[in-house]
């Protein structure tokens, strides 16, 4: 994802404070993902949304009326909407005796959908800008000028043995 924990918040509050101190100083941000490391975890929040969206499409058919963004699935849900994304998808599903589409359990489903997604260079693209731009707004919002935040190109593949998902900072002097 491109949402910030709690420690790279922290982390960023120091960079905020520094750069108040220096107001020459500019920063380009440049987001990274890497498609080896992230493919899975890509599909598993992929799968997440679809679920979501299919609890708003509903929300959406029952009261006529568009429902609000921050849609939350609990666990009693996830089954009863997971086997409705799962009748949607346009995938080959396992059929029975008479050549109807088979009972699964919900693992199966999702091992079954999850299979069925691709993860490009594009995705992991977006998702690197998506981790730039998180941290450009995170820095916005504690009071440094826009006009100081540069992003950068996005980076996609890195050789590092120990990658981790990040936005890399450079700093410039004016």
């Amino acid at each position: 994802t491109a949402t910030l924990g709690d420690a790279q918040r922290e982390a960023l509050d120091k960079v905020a404070k520094a750069l108040a101190e220096r107001p020459g100083l500019t920063v380009t941000i440049v987001g990274e993902s890497r498609l080896e490391s992230e493919a899975e975890a890509w599909k598993k929040e992929r799968l997440a949304q679809l679920v979501r969206s299919e609890k708003r499409r509903q929300a959406i058919a029952a009261s006529g009326a568009a429902s609000a963004a921050g849609v939350t699935v609990s666990e009693g849900e996830y089954a009863t909407l997971l086997k409705e994304v799962y009748r949607r998808a346009d995938i080959v599903k396992p059929k029975n005796v008479l050549g109807l589409a088979k009972d699964l359990s919900t693992a199966e489903m999702e091992a079954l959908l999850l299979a069925s997604m691709t993860v490009d260079n594009d995705a992991m693209q977006q998702l690197a800008t998506r981790r730039g731009v998180a941290v450009r707004d995170y820095l916005v919002g504690r009071d440094v000028a826009a006009e100081r935040l540069f992003l950068g190109s996005p980076k996609t593949a890195s050789e590092e043995a120990s990658w981790t998902p990040r936005a890399d900072l450079r700093l410039a002097a004016n």
